[in-house]
């Protein structure tokens, strides 16, 4: 989170002893900010005008990817032209691990009238990782660590946690013999009311690499 702790009301007024804390401060906020990492996509094609129509109606949609049980999801949110933002959460009894990041899809082609492919143009990871903190969270103090994770976004989400590029967008209507044995395994995992067994009535994002 880019919360700014220099306040710098009445600064000509400070001692040297609150000037020093005040460069220290700085000297932290830095060092946070060297660890956020971005990602732009090597591919920068203008993507802008294709198929507008599928981007609007992404628009204010929320996706969650998450087992269906236990204490991690990612949950991401889409605004206008392919913008989001979204957040992994992943709970332990006295800790969570969180990255938050955001970033912009563009339609890179169409492949039929229930598939798309994305690309990822730009992201970024919006927490300081490799940093923690306790917090009070439902009247529990918890280790908060920011990790560089973007659980679903990731090449690898063991070994490789780079952004992956390039991602498919099923329609509503997409039948589940259209997917891959890997997508519906995680369907079947959800228990997802709207996918039924022969077909998805909902949008799915899926991740091209894993």
């Amino acid at each position: 989170r880019n919360n700014d702790t220099n306040n710098n009301k009445g600064v000509n007024n400070n001692s040297p002893r609150e000037n020093k804390e005040e460069e220290n401060n700085s000297q932290n906020q830095n060092t946070q900010n060297k660890s956020y990492i971005s990602f732009k996509n090597p591919d920068t094609s203008n993507n802008s005008g294709n198929y507008p129509e599928v981007l609007r109606d992404l628009n204010g949609k929320k996706f969650v990817f998450s087992s269906g049980a236990g204490g991690w999801q990612t949950v991401l949110n889409f605004s206008q032209d392919g913008n989001f933002t979204a957040k992994f959460e992943d709970y332990d009894y006295d800790s969570v691990a969180i990255c938050e990041f955001n970033g912009k899809l563009s339609i890179d082609s169409k492949v039929n009238e229930t598939a798309y492919i994305l690309r990822l143009d730009r992201a970024e990871i919006t927490t300081p990782i490799n940093t923690q903190e306790v917090k009070n969270i439902g009247g529990k103090d918890m280790t908060v660590r920011y990790v560089d994770l973007p659980y679903g976004f990731a090449v690898n989400n063991d070994t490789d946690h780079s952004f992956q590029g390039m991602f498919s967008l099923y329609l509503p209507l997409r039948k589940r013999s259209d997917m891959s044995a890997e997508v519906n395994h995680w369907l079947d995992i959800t228990g997802e009311k709207n996918v039924e067994r022969d077909i998805s009535r909902i949008y799915l994002l899926v991740n091209n690499k894993t």
